[in-house]
């Protein structure tokens, strides 16, 4: 799918790709869309869990802030088949409710990571009070535009210099202890 797109990509075409039978796919998935709200499950949790296991590495919340931007601007780590497939799966979540609910989830729980760990920051001293929910609006929101400006032109688009901006611009921000 992120090769193609999701309208020219046929279940046998996807069945191909992952070595197995066009029967064996169909046991598992009703449907495109099954495939794609499976996938999306699938992702969610695989993705959390790796958050997860990369924070407790950090002993501060401003460098577990680093990680998660260096995670999507470095791109050596950046899984560009999920992004591509994801921009695919924000058009087709424009017509199909259960594709949008989806998604959403996949967001809320990202979001929700971040925001604890935003809120551990402040409870520790470490961050300024600000509100930890815009925050991780803000973070996610400047992460996913980049990298589409990215996709958009990977020639004149420097993701990691984005990535290392965004990292201290995010931070001075945060630690400020200064109201705003």
């Amino acid at each position: 799918m992120a090769e193609k797109g999701l309208a020219k990509t046929t279940t046998r075409q996807i069945a191909e790709s992952v070595g197995c039978s066009l029967g064996m796919l169909h046991h598992y998935f009703a449907n495109k869309e099954a495939m794609i709200l499976g996938v999306v499950d699938y992702t969610v949790r695989k993705y959390i869990r790796q958050l997860q296991v990369e924070f407790s590495k950090y002993d501060s919340v401003s460098e577990r802030i680093r990680f998660v931007i260096a995670w999507y601007t470095e791109i050596d780590s950046f899984d560009l088949k999920w992004f591509l497939n994801l921009s695919e799966f924000r058009s087709l979540g424009r017509t199909n409710r259960k594709v949008a609910e989806a998604l959403k989830q996949f967001f809320l729980s990202g979001k929700k990571l971040l925001v604890e760990h935003l809120e551990e920051g402040i409870a520790s001293g470490e961050l300024r009070n600000i509100d930890a929910s815009t925050v991780a609006n803000l973070i996610f929101g400047s992460l996913e535009g980049a990298v589409s400006l990215w996709l958009i032109d990977p020639d004149s688009t420097d993701l990691e210099s984005m990535g290392r901006e965004m990292q201290n611009m995010f931070l001075q921000y945060l630690q400020n202890k200064q109201a705003h």
